[in-house]
Parts: structure tokens; C-alpha cells; sequence
């Protein structure tokens, strides 16, 4: 599924949830992000435990984000769920179904990966896109999924990343919101891709973005709340 268009605004999901209060990617701060006025969904990663189970989680560690030296590919799932870190099933499974899910493998998905998200959302991936900033990731996802809509994460949108998404058939290409500009997606365009720009954390620079012809926003902070109010700094 592809959202938005030239005649819808972008969808806007939370970058990792509302982790304003919350632990980034938690079930708390994916659960809240859902409750916000004009949220549509959330984005969050996923990588696999020691014994091959999908857990929610960015970084390699939990050091930054729970405070703990332990290597996520080194412990048992059930052991970083004491931690904190959610199963990737049992969050889908909390995530309201009408919720858009942005889903970023961060490794080479295993079958549990996939059984889970199918489980889920089906096995057309209804209201989802995979993303990765991998190819080779994305190109195994499509070989065993080739139905699922999957978005190429980028640092850039230009002619590289385009041709990238195009060479591995994606559907879209997720970019840093700096370079998504007007011209940027004038020039995406005639690929058919979506365009989705992350990670906003100013009113100002969401609502530039929501003029565009773009099909995701993905914000944090003070730019996931309705009205005018911004942040002194940041982007």
C-alpha cells in the first residue's frame, strides 16, 4: 500500500513512538504516539535476539536507550523483554490495526521477522511498508514477499537513491527531510515512488513538507502536536 498523493496529505507517523516521556520503541511510546490528534501510525525497528526472535530496537546495544551493556544479538528475546524491549509480535498485535506501520529491518529478516508482520497485517501487508537502509535486505524481503510494499531509506532523495529504490523494485524511498524540496520530488516523480521524509522535529518543517506531493512525514517531539507550537531548535 501506498499512501498519500497529490491529493491527500501525507500520512504523519512517530518516529519510534512518543518518546517525549517514553523509552523510544517501547510499547508505551508506540502505544501513545497512536493516540495523538492526526497521527496515522508510527515507524520503529526491528532486528532479531540471540535465539532468532524479532524484537523492536535501533541500536545494536541497549546501552543508549535502557542503560544496560548488552548486545541484542547476544541474549535471548525473552531475557531484553525484562529490559523493556518488545517482542515484534506482541507489539504488532498491540498496535491498533488501522495504525500505518513504517517497519525498518535493521538485518536480514528472518522467518519469524515475516511470520510475525504477516500474522499481523496479512500477507498482502495491509496498512505497512517494510523500509531498510540496506538493499540487500530489502531485495531478500521482496524475493520471499514480492507483494509487500517496501520503501528504500535513504540520506538523500536524488538520482541515486531513486535509481537504488527503482533497481531493487521498491515502491518508495524514505529520505532526510532536508533534502526533500520541491525540485527533490519533482525529479522523483516520473519514477512513480513514493516519497516519504524523516525525522521531523519542527512544526515549520512539517507543514513545508505537507505541501509537497509526498506520502509520509515522520516527526518526533513537538512536531507531532497539532497547532503551531515548535521547538527553539532542532529540525
Amino acid at each position: 500500500m501506498t499512501p498519500g498523493g497529490p491529493l491527500a496529505r501525507p500520512l504523519l507517523l512517530a518516529h519510534r513512538g512518543d518518546h517525549r516521556r517514553w523509552i523510544e520503541n517501547t510499547a508505551d511510546a508506540l502505544l501513545d504516539a497512536c493516540r495523538l490528534p492526526g497521527v496515522d501510525g508510527v515507524e520503529f525497528d526491528v532486528r532479531a535476539a540471540a535465539d532468532g526472535e524479532p524484537v523492536v530496537l535501533h541500536d545494536e546495544t541497549l546501552e543508549r536507550t535502557f542503560g544496560v551493556p548488552l548486545v541484542a544479538r547476544e541474549v535471548p528475546s525473552l531475557a531484553l523483554m525484562r529490559h523493556g524491549v518488545p517482542h515484534l509480535a506482541e507489539m504488532l498485535a498491540l498496535l491498533p490495526g488501522d495504525a500505518f506501520l513504517d517497519i525498518e529491518l535493521k538485518e536480514a529478516p528472518t522467518a519469524a521477522m515475516l511470520d510475525a508482520i504477516v500474522r499481523a497485517r496479512g500477507p498482502c501487508l495491509y496498512r505497512a511498508v517494510i523500509s531498510s537502509f540496506h538493499p540487500s535486505v530489502l531485495s531478500e524481503v521482496r524475493a520471499r514477499q514480492p507483494g509487500w510494499t517496501c520503501w528504500l531509506n535513504a540520506v538523500e532523495l536524488n538520482r541515486w537513491s531513486v535509481a537504488a529504490a527503482r533497481a531493487i523494485g521498491c515502491a518508495g524511498v524514505s529520505a532526510q527531510w532536508a533534502s526533500v524540496t520541491g525540485r527533490a520530488v519533482a525529479e522523483a516523480q516520473p519514477s512513480g515512488l513514493a516519497v516519504a521524509a524523516w525525522t521531523v522535529r519542527r512544526r515549520p518543517t512539517r507543514r513545508r513538507l505537507e505541501r509537497l506531493p509526498i506520502a509520509v512525514v515522520i516527526a518526533e517531539g513537538t512536531a507531532l502536536e497539532p497547532g503551531d507550537r515548535d521547538e527553539s531548535a532542532g529540525a
